[in-house]
């Protein structure tokens, strides 16, 4: 089952933009619920481009999020 979700982020859009551009690159804090983050595609970043996420919520659950980038323009939209 396909799920969209929006949230709302208080930084400018050129700063959440880097960030969702190189995401896959940035070091995990200690404590994060995100155990990985992987790019698993490979190539530049652009429509079609795929990330796997770990996350564990509780200590006996873990989750596994599947995304695919389906709009980019750089500088201005990433879906």
């Amino acid at each position: 089952m396909l799920h969209k979700f929006r949230i709302q982020i208080n930084k400018p859009p050129v700063e959440v933009l880097q960030f969702l551009c190189n995401k896959d690159t940035y070091k995990q804090q200690n404590g994060s619920p995100v155990l990985l983050l992987e790019k698993t595609t490979t190539g530049p970043l652009g429509v079609g481009t795929c990330y796997r996420e770990v996350v564990q919520m509780a200590p006996f659950v873990k989750s596994q999020i599947l995304s695919e980038i389906t709009r980019y323009e750089p500088c201005s939209v990433f879906e």
